[in-house]
């Protein structure tokens, strides 16, 4: 096992992801919750997403949503996606989005 550290305070993604390209590991699969998901669609380092809608009520005020940050002020300035599939998983639903 190999830890491998970048960033001072926090991870520093893009000298992370250039560290997993140099051993020549080119995809990964990130299942942040929102702050880090907003880190990988603000700096464009996302190539699809997959959201799997299930049947539970939870959240609340202070609940994190999928992308947690400051957001797109224009929904035109929001990255491209395409409804690639839907799957249904017993009862649950996952939508595969590539980017655009």
């Amino acid at each position: 096992m190999e830890i491998i550290i970048t960033g001072k305070k926090s991870v520093d993604i893009k000298s992370l992801l250039k560290k997993l390209l140099d051993k020549k590991i080119e995809t990964i699969l990130v299942e942040g919750g929102g702050s880090i998901n907003w880190e990988f669609i603000k700096n464009n380092l996302f190539d699809e997403l997959i959201v799997t809608v299930s049947p539970f009520l939870i959240g609340g005020t202070n609940a994190v949503s999928l992308v947690q940050g400051k957001g797109f002020e224009e929904i035109s300035k929001s990255p491209k996606l395409q409804l690639e599939s839907i799957k249904r998983l017993k009862n649950h639903l996952v939508l595969n989005y590539k980017k655009v």
